[in-house]
């Protein structure tokens, strides 16, 4: 019997989601080990920060790979697309209309 796609996805795609938190929790606990702070951290900190690790490096991930699209645009004289500033549930419910009863279409001009 074959392991199904998803499963070999999620197991593929798991270390790296995990490492960020991981190896902060690791190095938060070697420096509370060795008074590295000279100030004892409480166990719920170290645990938060690390849950709070992964989402941190994806925002900051995200922010720097736009500050640095905008300064190749910039450098090449060029503009950036612009952005669709709805939500994505929006978009998908307006995109259901327009299926439904509508053009396709149309909700991209007027989001635009």
């Amino acid at each position: 019997m074959e392991i199904p796609p998803g499963l070999v996805y999620i197991f593929g795609a798991l270390p790296r989601q995990l490492a960020p938190s991981i190896f902060t929790y690791l190095a938060l606990s070697w420096a509370r080990f060795y008074d590295a702070f000279c100030v004892d951290i409480p166990s719920w900190i170290i645990v938060a920060i690390s849950l709070l690790a992964s989402p941190a490096l994806y925002f900051g991930r995200s922010a720097y790979t736009n500050w640095k699209n905008a300064r190749s645009a910039a450098a090449a004289g060029a503009d950036l697309p612009p952005f669709v500033e709805q939500s994505t549930f929006a978009t998908i419910k307006e995109l259901k209309h327009m299926v439904e009863e509508g053009y396709p279409g149309t909700s991209y001009l007027t989001a635009i």
